[in-house]
């Protein structure tokens, strides 16, 4: 069990899921979601579905800003590198 979560994400090609496939999916989940809810194309049985939404959309904004915060870092680390190599060439 603990064998498989060290292994990689892989897509159903075989292929490493990186970490903008991530920020895409939370990205496009998010505005699906809300585009639904939005467009009234989700019957209202009850009151407990427009809930379950409001829940999983909370959830994923949450996850979204995570991912907005990690890929912040993540260019500032590039910037400051891409300087460094600039001052080591001149």
């Amino acid at each position: 069990m603990s064998n498989e979560r060290n292994k990689p994400w892989l897509t159903k090609k075989g292929e490493p899921v990186t970490f903008n496939d991530c920020k895409n999916a939370v990205h496009s989940a998010i505005s699906c979601m809300t585009k639904e809810l939005k467009t009234n194309k989700v019957i209202y049985d009850s009151q407990s579905l427009s809930i379950k939404y409001d829940r999983q959309i909370a959830v994923l904004e949450v996850v979204r800003e995570k991912f907005d915060m990690l890929d912040k870092q993540t260019r500032k680390v590039q910037r400051k590198t891409v300087k460094k190599r600039k001052k080591m060439i001149h």
